[in-house]
């Protein structure tokens, strides 16, 4: 299946947990990802820990994508900027981020992106949903 990307999977099962510091999300601005720079040329996902903020505060505002094997993952709608270390990059430089799942988990978290931003109401009842981007 598309969601197999050995040896993980993708778990889109929500167990209600919170963000944690070190879990990780995704923040686009157009085509471009936040990363952080490592400094040495390599980047990797950021957490919330690189934030600034407490995880609790990011509740609101995060949305749980999936999990990636165990790693809850979260979208974070809003343009995050002034955080040292992280930047928006080409979508492409996923393709050299650890973990190995990086590159699949961000490609799905963008069009899953552009779904909650088209997409405000329920396809089901009409209802207006919650979800704030």
């Amino acid at each position: 299946m598309i969601q197999d990307i050995s040896p993980y999977r993708l778990d889109m099962a929500n167990h209600g947990t919170a963000p944690a510091p070190d879990d990780c999300f995704f923040s686009f601005r157009g085509e471009d990802v936040l990363l952080r720079d490592m400094g040495d040329g390599r980047r990797s996902l950021p957490s919330f820990r690189d934030l600034g903020h407490p995880a609790g505060e990011m509740e609101g505002r995060a949305v749980f994508l999936f999990r990636a094997g165990r790693e809850p993952v979260y979208l974070l709608g809003q343009v995050v900027s002034g955080c040292r270390g992280l930047g928006y990059f080409p979508i492409c430089e996923l393709k050299g981020v650890l973990p190995e799942w990086a590159f699949f988990a961000g490609v799905t978290a963008l069009h899953l992106s552009r779904w909650y931003e088209g997409n405000r109401y329920c396809g089901r009842c009409g209802c207006y949903d919650k979800v704030k981007l």
